[in-house]
């Protein structure tokens, strides 16, 4: 099957005319469902990355890359915010992933304890599942158990740091925040000279506190609880 030829045949658009974005009409999609399975429809984007760029393109986007950064920005940072029990924490969106609804959780034998509630299922992959209150020495966030299915868990975060992916309930979450690093401010002493904590700064948000995560010592902590 030539599918250059049938790409020119359809014609170059074919997706927004006959395809799903069209009237539905193309006879293939009795075979593949949606364009985005079409052979025809992946021709049609490997020619859009692989087409030559305008001089003009080139130019608009050489004088935007040029321009100087906004010093507003150079003096935030981004945190993604979320709670567990009654405190609310932040973590650095270079290591956050996406937040997940409604995930069950598999038991692992032998393995699952207080400490790793067991692996979950991400767009057809398994992760391990962790309990953050666990290191943070907080109250647990509240499994939702069934009686016709696994348990789970209401709301989840995933974060990826030096390869090691991995997901952890939380009671709620608020998104991203950005806060200026001018304001955030050191933990109290009693807090901050525990070798145990993982929080090594606090934001104000919207009237309350937020403890910052460190991601260098959350992973240390997981890495050495992933010692079997």
């Amino acid at each position: 099957m030539d599918i250059s030829k049938i790409y020119k045949e359809k014609g170059e658009n074919c997706w927004q005319e006959s395809g799903v974005f069209g009237n539905g009409t193309c006879e293939w999609l009795d075979n593949y469902y949606h364009c985005k399975n079409c052979p025809v429809f992946a021709l049609g984007g490997r020619k859009l990355l692989n087409r030559e760029l305008l001089p003009e393109l080139v130019n608009e986007w050489t004088n935007i890359i040029s321009l100087p950064k906004d010093a507003d920005n150079l003096s935030k940072k981004s945190y993604f915010i979320f709670k567990i029990s009654d405190e609310i924490f932040g973590i650095s969106t270079n290591i956050f992933l996406e937040a997940l609804v409604n995930k069950a959780v598999h038991y692992i034998p032998g393995r699952t304890n207080d400490f790793l509630h067991g692996v979950i299922n991400v767009n057809g992959e398994l992760h391990l599942c962790f309990s953050l209150s666990n290191i943070l020495k907080i109250d647990s966030v509240e499994m939702i158990n069934t009686n016709n299915g696994l348990p789970y868990f209401n709301n989840l975060l995933m974060v990826s740091h030096d390869n090691i992916r991995f997901a952890f309930p939380v009671s709620e979450f608020y998104g991203v925040n950005k806060f200026d690093v001018d304001l955030l401010q050191s933990p109290p002493q009693t807090i901050s000279k525990s070798e145990e904590t993982i929080t090594v700064l606090v934001a104000d948000y919207k009237n309350q506190k937020v403890a910052i995560i460190d991601e260098d010592k959350l992973f240390n902590r997981i890495k050495k609880k992933m010692i079997w």
